[in-house]
């Protein structure tokens, strides 16, 4: 029972990690550092796998090199202090991964863990929302006929209720999905009609938060591991061709819901590329090799915002929701290359055997990569930490893990 418990103590915490920052708050992730502090007391061998694994740190020293260099030319040094001081976790939750000694069914525990975490948070969140509208039913009414429409007022309730930023939660939900439907891979579950009935359940709970970039990303990862499951020799045409129907008939039905309707009919308008032309310029003006210095970024479109108004109505702030743009701002030339690399390190490394396939490193480099045109998530101590979790394992897979044996301790 205690080596049950020192072997799945730190898969455990790295599986739920996510979610602290997205559900309870950021102010609780330092609390969890202790918790891994503990936990790595009870790992053998930390020097030595430090060494092994050495080659996951890189890609982030990269990165908190060029954060560091930026803030220290940054004109505004205690605001881009601030912006590197959540940065740490950027380096923290690597070494922690790295010092681990891992096997493969250690990284079952963290997979499944991670999807297990989705589905009760998912499952609660149906429960509690139900409960919501049958306690609320006459304020329900009267929101509905404000709105013109009682799905879309509870679409738009949804998340709400359980306070969560939809697209974060968004994002989590496709993670666990790419982990299920590589499930005849992982094996993290051996019966397919329970992995079945979990990628069902998350795809209706994604349809109904109806956030629109993790819908593209969620189609694509379909089609991605759709393509290749067609390319079985032994699966028929009549059901490829079923299965095919069955996912555009759901993203089609999906596409027509009220809320996500209403959010793709904005789309060619949104007011969060407002400021992207101002970002165009500025980068140009800089002549696509500087940076204003981290931070930076949020107070040229301040100014901006100061010198010609503002005439949006739905988003304010200054936020350009775009990682790549906004990094290149602050950081130049050097922060967009830190950028791809963190994003493409997986595919730079040469592998001869590892339990993340090419399907999964192209699924979550397609969530990252589309993720970070939406949302400037690496700016935000949540977004930090689900992106930095995903990507050591990403990394660690492709560097050792074609020498890691499933019966290690």
């Amino acid at each position: 029972m205690i080596k049950m418990i020192k072997n799945g103590a730190l898969p455990f915490l790295l599986g739920i990690f996510p979610f602290i920052g997205i559900f309870i708050g950021e102010k609780y992730v330092p609390f969890l550092y202790v918790l891994f502090a503990f936990a790595l007391i009870f790992e053998k061998n930390k020097k030595i796998n430090l060494y092994s694994n050495r080659k996951v740190l890189f890609p982030f020293l990269i990165a908190i090199g060029v954060f560091i260099t930026f803030t220290i030319l940054s004109p505004d040094f205690k605001l881009a202090l601030k912006i590197l001081e959540r940065q740490i976790s950027l380096l923290v939750i690597p070494f922690i991964i790295v010092a681990a000694k891992w096997n493969l069914s250690r990284i079952k525990i963290f997979i499944k863990i991670f999807i297990s975490t989705t589905f009760f948070i998912g499952l609660y969140s149906i429960v509690k929302f139900s409960s919501f509208v049958i306690n609320n039913y006459d304020w329900v009414k009267h929101m509905a006929a404000e709105k013109g429409s009682l799905f879309l007022y509870l679409q738009y309730k949804f998340p709400h209720v359980i306070g969560v930023h939809p697209t974060y939660w968004s994002y989590l939900i496709v993670s666990a999905l790419i982990f299920l439907l590589s499930n005849k891979v992982l094996k993290v579950y051996q019966s397919k009609v329970w992995a079945i009935l979990l990628i069902s359940f998350l795809n209706i709970n994604l349809i109904i938060l109806a956030s629109r970039m993790p819908l593209l990303v969620n189609c694509l990862v379909h089609l991605l591991f759709l393509g290749k499951y067609i390319k079985v020799d032994n699966v028929s045409l009549l059901k490829r061709l079923s299965l095919l129907f069955l996912l555009v008939t759901l993203f089609f039905v999906g596409s027509k819901l009220p809320l996500l309707s209403s959010k793709l009919d904005i789309t060619k308008n949104d007011e969060r590329i407002y400021h992207w032309p101002t970002a165009f310029k500025t980068i140009s003006d800089n002549y696509f090799i500087l940076g204003e210095g981290l931070g930076q970024s949020n107070e040229v479109l301040r100014r901006e915002v100061i010198k010609n108004g503002d005439e949006r109505i739905r988003y304010f702030g200054y936020d350009l929701h775009n990682q790549y743009l906004r990094q290149y701002m602050d950081m130049g030339i050097l922060g967009i290359i830190s950028l791809l690399i963190l994003l493409f390190y997986p595919f730079l490394l040469h592998r001869k055997k590892s339990i993340f396939n090419n399907e999964i490193n192209i699924s979550f480099l397609v969530l990252f990569g589309l993720g970070l045109l939406s949302e400037s998530f690496l700016y935000r101590l949540k977004g930090i930490v689900f992106f930095t979790v995903i990507s050591s394992f990403l990394y660690l897979s492709a560097v050792n893990f074609n020498k890691v044996d499933d019966h290690q301790d």
